[in-house]
């Protein structure tokens, strides 16, 4: 006789059910086994939610397997699951490890586009930025999208500026580069960028800027400037501690 078909409920569960196994399978780097978990679905004529696509993308991508990424992504919007910024955020990276900082940038554009209507996170936009830094070369990419930050309703954190910071470094834009740091880590009113948090990556970049450059001074100046924070920084939570005592 024909199996009974699921009842909504059971099916809700299936597929939470199934969303954890492939969760579990793209920690432990399985791709066949969550590939064969997602099929399972299929085979039952159940469709799998954002999440169950979302996952196994990711699975796809921390296994190396982009190509195959790319064919879920298109499968979901063929059937008209809209992609949340995870999905986003996990295909820019499988395009950043494969060295295509350009597929990234159109994807990013395109899923965050007034059409669209994606908005991004902040680590949807370190994870571009990331990539930027790890192929090198990107510069222009790395700063339009640094300066589109507000649009977002974003704030810089610590891996943002060391970010730009660095690859402005690398293109030996010292006072760009030092100007814009001092801009943000001066900035007390932002959260992400507490007087604790000294963006030390960022200083170091700019010391060997300096140092490129050939101007001892600059990279000495960059250097202190650093350690002046670390102090400021490691007094003020003195102070912190002794009035929580």
């Amino acid at each position: 006789s024909k199996a009974k078909a699921p009842t909504r409920k059971e099916t809700k569960q299936l597929v939470k059910s199934v969303n954890h196994k492939i969760a579990q399978n793209a920690i432990r780097k399985q791709y066949n086994q969550a590939k064969k978990v997602f099929l399972g679905l299929t085979k039952r004529s159940i469709s799998g939610d954002v999440h169950t696509y979302t996952n196994v993308i990711n699975c796809a991508v921390r296994c190396g397997k982009l190509p195959e990424a790319l064919d879920f992504f298109e499968e979901m919007k063929a059937k008209e699951l809209e992609p949340n910024v995870v999905t986003l955020t996990v295909l820019m990276k499988g395009f950043c490890e494969a060295g295509d900082v350009k597929g990234a940038k159109q994807l990013f554009d395109q899923e965050t586009s007034s059409k669209a209507g994606l908005v991004p996170n902040l680590r949807t936009v370190n994870t571009l930025l990331r990539g930027c830094v790890r192929c090198g070369g990107h510069l222009s990419t790395a700063t339009e999208t640094f300066a589109k930050l507000k649009t977002w309703g974003l704030e810089p954190d610590e891996s943002c500026l060391t970010a730009v910071v660095g690859l402005l470094c690398r293109a030996l834009q010292f006072d760009t580069a030092k100007s814009l740091l001092d801009a943000y880590a001066s900035d007390s009113g932002l959260p992400a960028l507490s007087t604790g948090l000294l963006v030390p990556a960022a200083h170091l970049s700019l010391a060997t800027c300096g140092a490129l450059l050939g101007d001892r001074w600059l990279a000495v100046t960059a250097a202190l400037d650093d350690a002046e924070r670390a102090l400021e920084a490691s007094e003020a939570q003195a102070l912190d501690s002794k009035i929580l005592e």
